[in-house]
């Protein structure tokens, strides 16, 4: 290991709030602390990786979608299954409706709560993350721990001053907004399922 580089990974490990990521060189921002790690993101988003990218795409895709990719499948093979009941047995037409409803409601959500987190695992990491990557396994670990540690309101006060226009709401107001729809979410996804709401 050359000499400025070891200085550097020192430099690191004696105040990691720095303005560069270790392993890459990219200019990066301190961001958070939870649970006793510091979190980062790229000073300009343009240097994501592009495997990165890809599922920054996917789960903002899902963010715009008010459904996360399962929860899409889940409510599509409830309809199918309602349109294909078993010999004997007749098309659920009041089910598909109602999953059709549920859909449709979704689209008017102002967010849906899991596709946030999913979406904040891309653009925060920590210093020993590659950020070259996206490590499923160990994001969805980062994941738990944000909504273990209740990161919700750091991330609302963040979309409300950056990304999403959600300037009217107050950072309250969208935290009891998501908190309702988390539980829409759960009962929809038990109607889904074939389980009494």
């Amino acid at each position: 290991m050359g000499l400025i580089k070891w200085l550097n990974e020192l430099s690191y490990r004696i105040n990691p709030k720095k303005e560069f990521h270790p392993k890459t060189g990219a200019k990066i921002k301190h961001v958070f602390t939870l649970g006793g790690k510091d979190y980062y993101q790229l000073e300009n988003d343009v240097q994501i990786s592009e495997v990165r990218f890809a599922f920054l795409r996917q789960y903002y895709s899902e963010m715009e979608m008010r459904m996360t990719k399962e929860s899409m499948i889940e409510f599509c093979e409830a309809i199918k299954k309602a349109c294909n009941p078993p010999k004997g047995q007749s098309i659920e037409i009041g089910r598909i409706d109602r999953l059709a409803d549920e859909m449709k409601d979704r689209a008017e959500w102002l967010v849906e709560p899991d596709s946030l987190f999913r979406f904040a695992s891309v653009i925060y990491f920590t210093l020993d993350e590659d950020i070259t990557g996206y490590d499923e396994k160990y994001n969805e670990r980062k994941i738990k721990l944000f909504k273990k540690k209740d990161l919700m309101p750091i991330l609302l006060e963040r979309l409300k001053n950056e990304q999403l226009g959600l300037l009217s709401m107050s950072v309250e107001d969208l935290q009891s907004y998501l908190e309702k729809a988390k539980a829409m979410a759960e009962q929809q996804r038990r109607f889904s399922e074939g389980q009494s709401s």
